[in-house]
């Protein structure tokens, strides 16, 4: 009897325990782990340091109209194809894309600061004014994991060329949580459409039919059946990983060109893009 007690006993502790740990992380069970990767794009990035200590990775032109911030997971910037992403999207669409390091160099740190006593500074004091200075008038944000909480406070500030917000396996319930803010009144505040793309482990409130679908003013929920981090962090080498993957990349460029970016559609055709060659010709020929 003694033994099962006290088995009992354990197995109650050790539950609880993993609880405390998860809640106090944001990371679910069954999260993919960190995964650094050598080709992570720092090579082609312009890093500049903000205020005393905020320092960004860019990836594209320092003047743009159309602007990207990707709000890294809990592993920093140099977590797994961050970095490859923002350069991809800066290639392929022609937006500049800056990753802010909102850790400042660490992995992981415990205690994070929450919006109001940090990162509601870096963005006011230090990403809007860059943004600004930048000639930014469409902005989009996308968090992944833990960032998705910098995209939803990012997004209820209000400022008028953040056009849409991305949270790809989001965490903001259990940070907004643990903080003691109000989910839902911080959805109240946002009037930009939102894409929501929640793994099955993740929290009830991002998921189809939550607190976010019934709150948010337009919101697109789209599952996906991988696990959480798998758009950062999973294996390519999983067929199913890579499903998810081009699934979620094509859904993230479509909603950016669709909600938030001004870009002109297609390459300039040839005759118009060659339009004053052809007639120098035509004029030499006559």
């Amino acid at each position: 009897v003694i033994r099962a007690v006290t088995r009992m006993l354990f197995l109650l502790f050790t539950f609880v325990n993993a609880h405390l740990i998860l809640a106090k992380n944001e990371e679910p069970f069954g999260a993919y782990p960190a995964l650094k990767i050598i080709d992570d794009g720092n090579a082609n990035s312009i890093n500049e340091t903000l205020g005393d200590d905020l320092v960004i990775y860019r990836y594209g032109p320092r003047n743009n109209a159309n602007w990207l911030l990707f709000a890294h997971d809990i592993y920093g910037p140099d977590s797994g194809r961050t970095k490859q992403y923002c350069e991809k999207m800066a290639t392929d669409l022609g937006v500049t894309c800056i990753i802010p390091d909102f850790f400042r160099g660490l992995v992981r740190p415990d205690p994070r600061p929450n919006w109001e006593d940090k990162y509601k500074s870096d963005w006011q004091n230090q990403l809007v004014p860059y943004m600004q200075n930048g000639g930014v008038k469409f902005l989009g944000v996308a968090g992944f994991c833990f960032g998705s909480y910098i995209t939803m406070h990012a997004a209820a500030s209000g400022e008028e060329f953040f056009k849409g917000g991305i949270s790809i396996h989001p965490s903001h319930s259990g940070n907004m949580a643990n903080n003691n803010e109000t989910e839902d009144d911080i959805y109240r505040s946002i009037t930009s459409p939102q894409l929501i793309i929640p793994t099955p482990n993740d929290d009830k409130n991002v998921q189809p039919g939550g607190l976010a679908s019934q709150t948010l003013q337009n919101a697109t929920i789209l599952p996906v059946n991988c696990s959480h981090g798998f758009f950062i962090r999973g294996d390519l080498s999983d067929p199913e990983v890579q499903t998810c993957v081009d699934i979620v990349m094509e859904e993230f460029t479509t909603f950016l060109v669709e909600n938030v970016l001004q870009i002109a559609s297609g390459a300039p055709p040839f005759f118009t893009k060659y339009w004053s060659i052809i007639m120098i010709c035509y004029f030499l020929s006559v």
